[in-house]
């Protein structure tokens, strides 16, 4: 995931949930429930107002600039 937003040259910033509690709680509101791991929808991509989950080259591509 982080080499295609290299490769793309996207300014993003990553969070790892699992060490930053603050990162933990935001996905936790975006996907609605606090057994993120269960869900099998990581990465958890969010673009503007977009919200994506799970890694999807062309559907991540679609909202880069």
């Amino acid at each position: 995931m982080l080499a295609y937003l290299n490769k793309k040259k996207a300014d993003y910033v990553s969070y790892d949930i699992d060490k930053d509690d603050t990162a933990r709680r935001e996905v936790i509101k975006i996907v609605g429930t606090d057994d993120i791991e269960s869900l099998d929808k990581l990465p958890i991509v969010v673009i503007g107002d977009k919200v994506l989950f799970g890694f999807d080259e062309k559907e991540i591509g679609k909202y880069l600039h």
